[in-house]
C-alpha cells in the first residue's frame, strides 16, 4: 500500500470520524477497511482504491445521515491531494463506489470496487452488535419515543433489512453472510421472542 495515501488518510479522514454517531465511528470504519482488504484479495483488487472507498464511505454521516453518501464522495472528489495520486478513471471509480455503498440503495455497486466495500458495510460481529449498532442509531433519531417503542422500532429496522424480503444484499461472500443471517431471519419469525432477546441484550449493555 502506497505510504503517502495511507498516512493521508490516517491524519486527515480518520479523524473525522469523531463527529459520527457511535454506530459510524473509527470502529465501523476500521472494520470496513480491513474486511474489504481481506475480499480485495481474492480478486486482486488496487489495496490503495480499496482502502480510499472504505476510509471515506461515512465520512459525511455527521452533516447528514440521509444524504451521507453524497456528502462523502464530494468530499473526496474535491480533494486536490487526490488528484496526484489517483488517474481521473481511478477516481471516478472511488467516487461512484462511496456513492453507491448504501445498503436501502435501490442501485447495485458499479464497480467490483464498489461491490467489496458494500459486502464489507454489510457485515457484523454477531446479532448482538448488530443490535447495539441499530439500538444506538435509533435512539439518537428518536429521543422523543420510550424504550418500548425503540424496541419496535429495532424490529423494524432489523425486518426491512434482514427479514423475507429484506433489502440487505452482499456481492462476495454471500455463503457465509447467509449463514450468518439464517438465525437471525428465523427469529424475526417471533415477533415476541426477538424484542425478548433484544431486550436482554441491551440490558447487559448498560
Amino acid at each position: 500500500m502506497n505510504k503517502e495515501i495511507e498516512n493521508y488518510i490516517n491524519s486527515k479522514v480518520l479523524p473525522l470520524y469523531e463527529n459520527n454517531d457511535e454506530s459510524h465511528s473509527l470502529s465501523h470504519i476500521n472494520n470496513v477497511i480491513n474486511y474489504s482488504l481481506q475480499l480485495g484479495k481474492k480478486y486482486n483488487l488496487n489495496e490503495d482504491i480499496l482502502y480510499t472507498i472504505s476510509a471515506y464511505h461515512d465520512v459525511g454521516v455527521f452533516k447528514d445521515r440521509d444524504i451521507h453518501e453524497k456528502i462523502s464522495a464530494e468530499y473526496f472528489y474535491k480533494d486536490k491531494f487526490w488528484e496526484n495520486n489517483f488517474s481521473e478513471e481511478e477516481r471516478k471509480i472511488i467516487y461512484e463506489a462511496i456513492l453507491d455503498h448504501r445498503a436501502s440503495s435501490k442501485r447495485n455497486p458499479r464497480s467490483i470496487y464498489g461491490k467489496i466495500v458494500a459486502t464489507a458495510d454489510r457485515q457484523f460481529d454477531c446479532f448482538e452488535d448488530a443490535v447495539k449498532r441499530t439500538y444506538t442509531y435509533l435512539i439518537s433519531k428518536n429521543q422523543e419515543k420510550n424504550i418500548d417503542e425503540i424496541y419496535e422500532l429495532i424490529y423494524k429496522d432489523f425486518n426491512n433489512r434482514y427479514g423475507k424480503e429484506g433489502y440487505v444484499k452482499v456481492y462476495a461472500n454471500e455463503e457465509e453472510f447467509e449463514k450468518k443471517l439464517k438465525p437471525i431471519k428465523e427469529l424475526l419469525l417471533d415477533k415476541k421472542k426477538f424484542i425478548r432477546k433484544v431486550k436482554i441484550i441491551l440490558n447487559n449493555r448498560r
